[in-house]
């Protein structure tokens, strides 16, 4: 798959520059990034669904299905954005994510088992 549309999703306490290596990295390689920024400014609460919808105008930027690389909560975001809209998303790469239940269930097989 060429020209590949990759977002970038932040863990707590971070930001949309703890991906600037891997950002510049591909991009190099011709493939779009967008590295985004879960930073709130108002007073409201903030909830999963907030960060989602965040996520979905940025994937409606996108040609293509895109490949989520998500850290730590930027997981919780990736799984549950993936799961309302598989058609819209072609991989998912986890990163140290939280223990989530009740979103998917992953087959733990150690990768070298695999086929």
């Amino acid at each position: 798959m060429n020209n590949i549309d990759i977002i970038f999703l932040h863990g707590s306490m971070h930001g949309a520059w703890c991906w600037n290596n891997f950002v510049n990295y591909l991009n190099v390689k011709e493939h779009r990034t967008f590295a985004i920024d879960f930073k709130w400014e108002n007073s409201k609460e903030i909830e999963i669904k907030d960060y989602i919808d965040i996520l979905d105008s940025t994937v409606k930027k996108c040609n293509n299905k895109v490949v989520l690389v998500a850290h730590s909560m930027g997981s919780l975001v990736a799984l549950n954005y993936a799961k309302f809209n598989s058609n819209k998303v072609y991989k998912i790469i986890l990163i140290s994510p939280l223990p989530i239940k009740n979103v998917y269930k992953v087959e733990r097989k150690p990768i070298f088992f695999r086929k």
